[in-house]
């Protein structure tokens, strides 16, 4: 049952996830920080409430944009692997990067 359970949500997770920079500019732009929050939001799934992970899953609080950027564009470029992550920062533009990458960090 727990295999199951954990298959369900991964699946969720990625379907939830992939929604998000899928609304594409009717919805998010970059340079709204209303749209950056709610898309934001969604990362709190896995990494925790203002991205402080309870688990194994990493933490977001103490990194900089900086770093938040480049670890989101790794994982969009293909030189970072992750299940969920190389598929969800895939549509995502760098501006876009940047914007999140900049709402996250102003959690801490």
């Amino acid at each position: 049952m727990s295999e199951l359970k954990n298959r369900f949500r991964s699946a969720a997770l990625v379907v939830s996830f992939t929604l998000l920079p899928g609304f594409g500019g009717a919805v998010y732009s970059a340079d709204s920080s209303t749209h950056s929050d709610v898309a934001a939001a969604g990362c709190t799934i896995c990494h925790g409430p203002k991205g402080h992970s309870p688990g194994a899953i990493p933490s977001l609080t103490d990194l900089s944009p900086e770093e938040l950027a480049k670890r989101m564009a790794a994982f969009r470029d293909g030189t970072a692997q992750n299940t969920i992550m190389s598929r969800l920062a895939k549509g995502f533009t760098d501006a876009e990067i940047a914007q999140l990458a900049t709402t996250i960090a102003g959690w801490n």
